[in-house]
C-alpha cells in the first residue's frame, strides 16, 4: 500500500508543483533533479496519451459540429434580435407621433 501511495504522490505532485510552484513542500530534496526529469517524462508521457484517449478522439470530431450548430443558432438568434429591434423601434416612433400629435391616432400601424 505504501509503494502505490509514493508512486501515486510522485506522480500527483508533479501536477501540484506545476499549479503551485513556490509552495513549501516542494524545498524538500525529494524534488530535486531527478524529480523534475520525472516530472518532464510524465507530462510527456500523459500528453502522448491523451490523444490516444476514446473519449478525446470523439470530441474532436463532435466539437466542430457542435461549434458548427452553435454559429447557426447564433446567427438565427442575431438576425431575430435584429428584426425585434427593428420592430420595437417602429413602435416607439409611432408612439412618439401620436403622443406629440404628429400622428393622430388611426393614422398609425403596426407592420410585421
Amino acid at each position: 500500500m505504501l509503494v502505490t501511495f509514493r508512486v501515486t504522490f510522485l506522480q500527483d505532485a508533479v501536477f501540484m508543483k506545476l499549479k503551485y510552484p513556490r509552495h513549501s513542500i516542494f524545498v524538500n530534496p525529494l524534488f530535486d533533479e531527478l524529480f523534475i526529469q520525472f516530472g518532464s517524462d510524465l507530462q510527456a508521457a500523459v500528453i502522448e496519451n491523451e490523444g490516444n484517449n476514446p473519449v478525446n478522439m470523439r470530441l474532436r470530431t463532435a466539437v466542430p459540429l457542435i461549434d458548427q450548430r452553435l454559429e447557426t443558432m447564433q446567427k438565427k438568434f442575431d438576425n431575430e434580435n435584429t428584426l425585434r429591434n427593428t420592430q420595437k423601434q417602429n413602435i416607439l416612433k409611432q408612439l412618439s407621433n401620436i403622443s406629440t400629435g404628429r400622428a393622430p391616432l388611426n393614422q398609425c400601424t403596426y407592420t410585421r
